[in-house]
């Protein structure tokens, strides 16, 4: 984290070097103020630069974890829809499972009535949520 942040740095850095070799120079003009100044604009342009490079970095940054985050909400999403489909369909499954039990073991034709009519009323359950 700490070298995404040294690039950032770098204007600034620069800026301060460049306006300290201005202000030791020693140039023969005796127009002070104007180096001066000069070192003084090159300093805040350097530090102005630094300023916008860590906004668009915090920009990036809080981008990248919104992006993140909305993913981590799809697959959660995705989870929540696959088992709410998982009880969907072994709720009927296992309804019919048991009236075909019940049919096998049935000895009285009302039972075996009963078992098919709770089939056939799954089966149309399945076939709906298909």
């Amino acid at each position: 984290m700490i070298l995404r942040w040294l690039p950032i740095l770098a204007p600034a850095v620069l800026a301060l070097l460049v306006s300290v070799l201005f202000n030791r120079s020693q140039f023969s003009n005796p127009v002070v103020v104007l180096r001066m100044d000069l070192s003084v604009f090159i300093f805040i342009f350097g530090v102005i630069l630094s300023v916008f490079a860590g906004i668009g970095l915090l920009i990036n940054d809080w981008v990248e974890r919104r992006h993140i985050q909305s993913l981590l909400e799809a697959a959660q999403e995705r989870r929540r829809f696959l088992s709410r489909l998982d009880h969907e369909l072994k709720n009927p499954l296992t309804a019919i499972l048991a009236a075909m039990a019940n049919l096998r073991s049935a000895e009285s034709n009302q039972a075996r009535e009963s078992s098919i009519q709770s089939v056939e009323t799954q089966m149309r359950r399945m076939r709906t949520l298909v």
